[in-house]
């Protein structure tokens, strides 16, 4: 069985890379979500894969199917994030279910420039058989010019593992490349974190998009595991 202190970093580092955002935002392996949510009807699964460096041993395996549906003439797009993680040796599993809708009168799909959603998970540790942590997260999107778009992130979250609550935060950009003659490559960065720890946490990549419906990300991380340590994350989303 695997320690508490692994049950712990397994349980952080699910929640913090769950992340199962629009195509209009960083998605993926990225921690800060944003405030579109995909059209009714339309499906994505995300893929990544990440190692530290601190011990290659050290790695996570993520997969996340989502839809989009329709209730009561509002969106609500819906995911399921399936992880798997070796630390010290030891592997641990988690399942995490989330939905998320726009906020009525700040669709982001609708303006292009201003929204505000709000999104709801909870996770469950297979390896413990325990129920993990519950989160809201209400996510901001500003579009500042055609190719930059700015994200917040304020939300609340309990362990029940571990009974502690915690308020999260985070941030980040978007960058299309396209001024600079790369229109089919993205910059993203993004700090996010927690007033239970002292240092934020931070991830910077670059996203290929060779068609409409295809995402590669190549992404560096630091303390995603709340450890002083890095992380190199290479993934993929297919829209359908």
């Amino acid at each position: 069985m695997v320690s508490y202190a692994h049950r712990t970093a397994f349980s952080v580092i699910a929640f913090a890379l769950l992340v199962t955002n629009s195509a209009h935002a960083a998605g993926g392996a990225y921690a800060v979500d944003d405030a579109a949510v995909d059209s009714i009807g339309s499906c994505k699964a995300e893929a990544w894969f990440s190692t530290s460096d601190h011990s290659p041993a050290n790695r996570t395996a993520v997969i996340s199917p989502s839809c989009t549906i329709g209730i009561l003439n509002h969106r609500l797009e819906t995911s399921a994030t399936f992880s798997r993680m070796r630390t010290s040796g030891e592997y641990g599993s988690s399942i995490t279910i989330k939905g998320k809708t726009p906020v009525p009168g700040f669709d982001f799909n609708a303006n292009n420039t201003f929204g505000i959603a709000v999104t709801a998970s909870a996770s469950y540790n297979m390896t413990s058989d325990r129920y993990g942590a519950v989160s809201v997260t209400l996510p901001v999107s500003i579009r500042i010019s055609e190719p930059l778009v700015l994200l917040a992130n304020f939300g609340h979250s309990h362990d029940q593992f571990s009974n502690t609550s915690s308020t999260n935060w985070g941030a980040a950009f978007e960058f299309n490349l396209k001024p600079l003659g790369f229109e089919k490559l993205t910059l993203i960065g993004e700090t996010f974190g927690n007033d239970r720890e002292r240092d934020p946490r931070a991830q910077l990549g670059f996203r290929f998009t060779p068609a409409s419906k295809i995402d590669l990300d190549l992404i560096y991380g630091h303390r995603l595991t709340g450890q002083a340590d890095n992380w190199l994350t290479a993934g993929m989303t297919l829209r359908f």
